[in-house]
């Protein structure tokens, strides 16, 4: 494990346990991924539209355990999965090391209450900890709550990638995020 369990709090003054996601979590995470992808269109995932079987989950989850450049979180409040996030150095080459790349996804019901946010300040302290210099992210442009957070925590917009997403046959621009850390 590179990640010790944390147990924080939120907003409402619920508890948070936030640990590194295992194969254990495989059935959990493919179930959550579908109600997120549901909720919003902020996201690649599409209710009904899982990226994995559940052993291509469980495989999955395997090897970012493996990976030492690699982490991946859950958010867990009262037992409910609410949150995840994942970060990982973009390439091993040494022209491009410095670089990691982070996702996060919370449900509906926890927007604002400061989850996604402690998340992402675990996953910025594990990309120090690997030597990462640069953390970077992709949100689409009219996501002005993600927009927000991001900004608060210190990323700045560095270019607009046109076309980035198409929802329901509609192309939708995105922007590229990067904290220098």
């Amino acid at each position: 494990m590179k990640y010790a369990e944390r147990v924080l709090k939120i907003k409402d003054g619920r508890g948070i346990n936030i640990s590194e996601a295992t194969a254990n979590d495989a059935e959990e995470i493919l179930a959550y991924m579908d109600i997120v992808g549901a909720e919003s269109d902020n996201l690649f995932v599409e209710e009904g539209t899982k990226s994995f079987t559940l052993e291509g989950e469980r495989n999955f989850l395997r090897a970012q355990e493996n990976n030492e450049s690699a982490l991946m979180l859950i958010a867990k409040c009262d037992g409910e999965l609410a949150a995840m996030g994942d970060i990982h150095i973009v390439t091993t080459r040494p022209r491009g090391r410095h670089r990691a790349s982070f996702g996060i996804t919370a449900k509906k019901a926890f927007w604002g209450q400061g989850i996604a946010k402690a998340v992402i300040e675990e996953l910025i302290a594990f990309a120090r900890g690997i030597g990462a210099e640069i953390i970077e992210l992709e949100v689409k442009v009219d996501n002005t709550r993600g927009i927000g957070l991001y900004k608060h925590l210190g990323f700045k917009i560095m270019a607009t990638h046109k076309a980035f997403f198409k929802i329901n046959g509609e192309y939708t621009d995105a922007y590229i995020m990067q904290k220098y850390i």
